[in-house]
């Protein structure tokens, strides 16, 4: 509202409000793409705290990921990740810590995962049958900076993963390409539960969701849910982004 500071309650309103609405696609797996997640204002607020470079690490130094070659090394490591509901989040300069501590409060908020989860409730009742009951989901928060190099095969992620939700962070509309591509393979009886990435030839792309200021990309985790990130090859081109992802356990 004008004259009105936006407060993290109302981007928090916000973000339930368009993730509630998000019409999901059950092809080829479960997904939602939407816009407008946060207020304009908020969205700016989002962009002007961005760490600096200096707070983020590559994700080959931190462990996330093993290569076998050096070619591997160079592309995988164009990714640069905090963990922003752990320790992680002191690298953050000391003036910009309050403002990620509350936004991740957000993203931890029952109204929000509420919202996410009931989008998926026939997926986990499929999935988990008698046992959805007795599991438990814990987030991890990730802020993310991809640089020139970046790619990642398809993949249906690790079996530990539930959901994940991508809010991409982009300040234009210029790179709208880079944003999370959706596969199927070209052997249609091809599933995989687990962490492999594949050659990209082996599969058809048919949707990329466009990585847009203010938007959101979110997908159920399945033994055919492949996507991935086409190569970002321009000297200007980066993506910042947040990734949440739901994982499980049984007590």
């Amino acid at each position: 509202m004008p004259g009105l500071e936006i407060t993290f309650s109302d981007a928090r309103e916000s973000l339930v409000h368009c993730i509630s609405n998000a019409a999901v696609q059950p092809d080829p797996y479960p997904h939602f793409y939407c816009s407008d997640v946060f207020p304009d204002t908020f969205y700016a607020r989002l962009l002007e705290h961005l760490p600096g470079p200096d707070c983020f690490t590559g994700n080959v130094e931190k462990g996330a990921v093993s290569v076998v070659n050096q070619d591997m090394a160079d592309a995988y490591n164009s990714r640069s990740a905090l963990t922003l509901n752990t320790d992680e989040i002191f690298n953050i300069e000391k003036s910009n810590q309050p403002f990620w501590s509350e936004f991740t409060d957000v993203l931890k908020s029952p109204d929000f995962t509420n919202a996410f989860f009931t989008k998926f409730q026939e997926n986990l009742r499929s999935r988990f049958e008698a046992d959805l009951e007795k599991v438990q989901f814990y987030p991890k928060i990730d802020l993310i900076s991809d640089t020139r190099l970046y790619a990642l095969g398809p993949h249906t992620d690790v079996t530990e993963k539930v959901a994940v939700l991508l809010i991409y962070l982009p300040s234009t509309d210029q790179n709208s390409h880079l944003g999370t591509s959706v596969y199927v393979p070209k052997d249609a009886s091809f599933v995989c539960n687990g962490d492999a990435h594949y050659d990209r030839d082996t599969f058809t792309k048919v949707y990329t969701a466009p990585f847009l200021p203010n938007s959101a990309f979110g997908f159920f985790k399945t033994n055919n849910s492949f996507h991935g990130v086409e190569p970002v090859k321009g000297k200007d081109e980066s993506r910042n982004l947040i990734q949440l992802s739901f994982k499980h356990f049984m007590p």
